[in-house]
């Protein structure tokens, strides 16, 4: 028999990336009205690391004026959101199941009056080396017509028998949805006098 000889295997660790699983189907969001949760039931998970670094939330489709991502942050967890670019970004490092609970508070919520009807949230993690794979859940948004806005002002002065006088030159009148106007009615609201 020959003599025994020993070989000692180094094995290398791969650093496996954690994994997000947002729910399924879209929520939905009426325009002007309160904040939402984004995704209640979100899950995270990491193999190998009881621990993240970091979690980056964004409007990745649909963004605009007034669209807002909200986050209070915890002890742990700090929240930075950046308006111009629809990006929640959440840093700190705290566990696995913290950040989960972070994920799952965070809210929407708009201003804008006349808003896109369809509007995507993306999530992804990082554990301090490698990020998550990109999930992303859909806001299903509902626009309310806005009344047309009439403003009128100053004041005319008119003699008695005189020709007529334009009302208001400086009248303007809008609507945010670029709408059509359909109707107006002008009336003489106070002192009316036959004639």
């Amino acid at each position: 028999a020959s003599s025994v000889q020993t070989v000692t295997p180094v094995t290398t660790f791969a650093n496996d990336a954690p994994v997000v699983v947002a729910s399924v189907g879209s929520i939905s969001y009426t325009e002007g009205s309160a904040a939402v949760v984004v995704d209640a039931a979100i899950t995270v998970a990491d193999t190998d690391s009881s621990t993240l670094s970091s979690a980056t939330v964004s409007i990745s489709h649909g963004l605009q004026a007034g669209d807002t991502l909200v986050f209070v942050s915890t002890a742990t967890i700090t929240g930075a959101y950046n308006a111009g670019t629809g990006v929640l970004t959440l840093t700190g490092v705290d566990t696995v199941i913290n950040y989960q609970a972070a994920l799952r508070s965070i809210t929407f919520q708009s201003t804008q009056e006349n808003p896109q009807t369809s509007k995507t949230i993306s999530w992804m993690v990082n554990d301090g080396t490698t990020n998550s794979e990109v999930v992303v859940r859909d806001v299903a948004v509902t626009p309310v017509n806005d009344a047309p806005v009439v403003t009128a002002g100053g004041t005319i002065t008119y003699t008695e028998n005189a020709a007529a006088t334009v009302v208001s030159t400086t009248l303007t009148l809008s609507d945010v949805e670029g709408d059509t106007i359909a109707s107006a009615t002008a009336s003489i609201s106070a002192n009316f006098v036959s004639g």
